[in-house]
């Protein structure tokens, strides 16, 4: 499996400078917080899926669609269950519940596809740099830079476990 999630593309996203896109980062994840009707926050997350495809980074989202799959079953259930409202919808879930719940699933996977999106256009030295020109001191930004790069040494490390524990239980 390859651990690197930066897809070198020739696109408009791709060329902007790293301040920019952590701008647009930060923006987008709070603009996105503030909502809470689905009907709001579904705009933006198309928002947020036009700025992926026109940034060609959406095929990242393959490698963690297990993870979103789960965490949108898990969100859409729990959130309907414990969130409080009034009017009767299904069983007993009411519909305030429900579109409350709707709402926050589609902020955490609209979070984790920006995320995803601002990792794949963005290279680890152009994040770095781009910190750094926000005024970070140089130390930071090294230490930010060699955790980045420890990411995949840990996750390859991982993987060999866990085939060496399947291969023992063989």
């Amino acid at each position: 499996m390859d651990q690197e999630i930066y897809l070198d593309r020739k696109t408009f996203f791709h060329k902007l400078d790293p301040r920019t896109k952590i701008v647009i980062l930060l923006a987008a994840f709070v603009l996105i917080l503030y909502f809470e009707n689905p009907l709001w926050v579904l705009p933006l997350t198309l928002i947020i899926l036009l700025h992926g495809y026109f940034s060609e980074s959406l095929a990242n989202l393959k490698r963690i669609r297990f993870i979103m799959i789960i965490l949108t079953i898990s969100s859409m259930i729990l959130w309907s269950f414990f969130a409080n409202g009034e009017t009767p919808f299904v069983w007993v879930v009411e519909l305030e519940a429900f579109q409350f719940a709707m709402a926050r699933t589609m902020v955490m996977l609209s979070l984790i596809t920006e995320g995803m999106i601002f990792l794949s256009t963005t290279r680890t030295e152009e994040f770095v740099l781009g910190m750094i020109r926000f005024g970070l001191p140089y130390r930071v930004g090294f230490a930010i830079s060699t955790a980045f790069r420890m990411v995949p040494t840990i996750v390859s490390n991982v993987f060999i476990i866990a085939q060496a524990q399947r291969s023992l239980g063989a």
